[in-house]
């Protein structure tokens, strides 16, 4: 997605949007993104999550 927001149809609306706030920069969602692979990390539930009938364990 970040490659088709720099393409240059998109590049002005991109730019205009992390100026006025709108848009995260890619540094806060990277962040982000490592914040909750590590607690996906750290939380094991001990019988499954119970959500499907079959948890085969993939986060």
């Amino acid at each position: 997605m970040k490659d088709a927001m720099r393409a240059p149809r998109f590049r002005g609306y991109f730019n205009r949007d992390i100026l006025n706030g709108v848009l995260p920069e890619v540094e806060d969602c990277e962040e982000a993104m490592e914040a909750c692979l590590n607690k996906r990390d750290i939380y094991h539930p001990p019988q499954g999550s119970g959500l499907v009938a079959e948890d085969d364990g993939d986060y």
